[in-house]
């Protein structure tokens, strides 16, 4: 993902908010396994490989609870699979929706891994710190808190095991004092760096009406043609849509719109729009194998 981060903020978040807004409201199952698919080509990208296997292992449970309890909970559908003690009926219907509630869910985490990893603070408050001061910088911190938490956690956990607080070993009660020890750290922590960055923000001048910014950023024609690819596939997914090209429907039996010459281009055009950055870092491969071969 490293060429695709290159491009403007601006198109990094337009796919974001693309793929990531598609991916929460298409219940179809094709678009369901495209954009599963693309997360973690994405992820692996960005991460590595490793984060993509903890993705999907840790998808997996998650996956098999949602099935469960939504079988447990929901028994609309047509299909009985077998009746619970009350006597209510678990359907197949159910179990696949909360399979693909899940699925839906572990996509949306993979691709807020990814737009963390695009998206930093600079690129962030570029595009907002003008429009909405404080609510960018509040999301900003927000959307950034969970990787500096757990880097501050590994951190202070090495600190501790220093000190012989280790919440691995011993008894219940004491791996719960040392547990309690390490919150406390990290509950100080946060309140501290919280105040230190409101304070450096308002010694800056950050909000006033006057205040200007330096930016590296420069809208190019490589950015616009890419901006224009976006909108236009994701403006041809909303109407495919709109057109019931992907409709699928668990409830009370399954029912999809079927496979129509218009449908499979919606489909084609929502691949294309979700491997975009993968079809970046692909030609940016080639191009320097071919400047390499030329040395």
């Amino acid at each position: 993902m490293k060429e695709f981060k290159n491009y403007h903020p601006v198109v990094n978040f337009a796919y974001f908010v693309a793929v990531i807004g598609l991916g929460m409201f298409l219940m179809h199952p094709v678009c369901l396994i495209i954009s599963l698919i693309s997360s973690f080509v994405c992820l692996t990208l960005a991460r590595g490989g490793h984060a993509a296997w903890r993705a999907a292992t840790g998808i997996l449970p998650v996956v098999i609870v949602g099935a469960f309890l939504n079988s447990m909970f929901n028994h609309q559908g047509v299909t009985i699979l077998a009746y619970l003690p009350d006597g209510n009926p678990v359907t197949l219907e159910a179990v696949l929706y909360g399979i693909e509630a899940s699925l839906m869910l572990g996509t949306v985490i993979c691709l807020f891994s990814c737009y963390n990893f695009v998206m930093t603070d600079d690129k962030f408050m570029y595009l907002f710190g003008k429009i909405m001061p404080s609510m960018a910088l509040v999301i900003s911190m927000t959307l950034g808190f969970v990787p500096k938490f757990k880097k501050r956690f590994a951190e202070v956990v090495k600190a501790q095991k220093g000190l012989g607080i280790n919440i691995g070993k011993g008894g219940f009660l004491h791996r719960t004092r040392c547990a309690v020890k390490i919150m406390s750290v990290m509950t100080s922590w946060m309140l501290e760096s919280s105040v230190e960055t409101a304070i450096s923000m308002k010694c800056r001048g950050y909000g006033l009406k006057n205040r200007t910014s330096f930016s590296l950023y420069t809208f190019t024609k490589r950015d616009f043609r890419m901006l224009c690819f976006l909108l236009g596939a994701t403006g041809y997914v909303v109407f495919g849509c709109y057109r019931n090209a992907l409709y699928f429907s668990y409830f009370p039996v399954m029912i999809s719109s079927g496979f129509t010459c218009f449908s499979t281009s919606v489909f084609a055009v929502y691949f294309l729009l979700c491997m975009m950055p993968c079809y970046v870092e692909l030609k940016e491969w080639i191009m320097w194998r071919a400047m390499k071969s030329t040395i």
